[in-house]
């Protein structure tokens, strides 16, 4: 687990689009949607984005999935997500990997999502990512936003284990503002408020916690079909990271001010 720091304060407030289950090289991948996002994130210097696995397809012969359904070799998918993303490389707020590119580190040693992190100079770790990102002016002394992503493990295909999986990462990491998981290519995003207990104060506050599983960028691949599985939910949301308003001002808690989740 690495923790990541970042001071963003220049902007006072960013947006985050958290991308991940791109499955570039797949026949049924959307890479011109990608480009998209790319572009939408490339055109305000205060948009970002952090990359939580399975970017690459990565079907092997003895792999789930099917080897003859790719338009490109792991390498070239690799070459690929490199290409897309450098324009960006600079936004890149951290990099995990995904079980497609882990069949290749396991069956080689090699791991393919460190040499295309590595290419694009962003911060990885193999499992999971802790960002710290100083949103308001520095001199405030604001406490940083905290997110703990994962790519995910579910195999579940019922909706409610699906839906539950990124609150499964606070028994990992228990005081982060915001949890993202990925891999069932299963949008869902809720909140969930929580009481903080200081002892030098002897005080109780309220915050929010944000709960996040990503889409993908696969469309209804063969596998998927042949299996009875739902289409998949091709979205990403839009996390807004806001300077706090503190509840004098605005009379609420200052949490649901600084982080505010769209879905577009």
């Amino acid at each position: 687990m690495r923790v990541q720091k970042w001071d963003l304060s220049k902007h006072k407030g960013i947006e985050l689009k958290p991308l991940s289950d791109l499955h570039l090289g797949q026949d049924k991948a959307r890479p011109e949607k990608l480009e998209e996002i790319v572009r939408w994130i490339k055109d305000e210097p205060n948009r970002y984005t952090l990359l939580n696995g399975d970017l690459c397809e990565i079907a092997l012969r003895d792999s789930y999935g099917d080897i003859y359904e790719q338009r490109m070799s792991p390498q070239q998918q690799s070459d690929e997500v490199v290409r897309i993303f450098k324009p960006i490389k600079n936004r890149i707020l951290g990099v995990t990997t995904g079980n497609h590119e882990e069949r290749i580190r396991q069956r080689t040693g090699i791991d393919i999502a460190m040499v295309y992190a590595s290419a694009l100079e962003a911060p990885y770790d193999p499992a999971s990512m802790i960002l710290a990102l100083q949103i308001d002016d520095s001199s405030l002394r604001q406490p940083a936003r905290t997110i703990y992503f994962s790519h995910g493990w579910s195999s579940a295909r019922t909706i409610g284990p699906r839906l539950a999986m990124p609150a499964l990462l606070q028994n990992v990491v228990g005081n982060c503002d915001m949890y993202i998981t990925a891999h069932t290519h299963q949008y869902v995003h809720f909140p969930q408020d929580i009481f903080n207990v200081s002892v030098q104060s002897a005080t109780v506050s309220r915050s929010t916690q944000h709960f996040v599983g990503l889409g993908s960028l696969l469309d209804h691949a063969a596998y998927a079909e042949r299996t009875g599985r739902r289409p998949t939910t091709l979205m990403f949301p839009t996390i807004e990271l806001r300077p706090t308003v503190h509840r004098k001002q605005r009379g609420s808690n200052g949490n649901e001010q600084a982080i505010v989740v769209r879905s577009d």
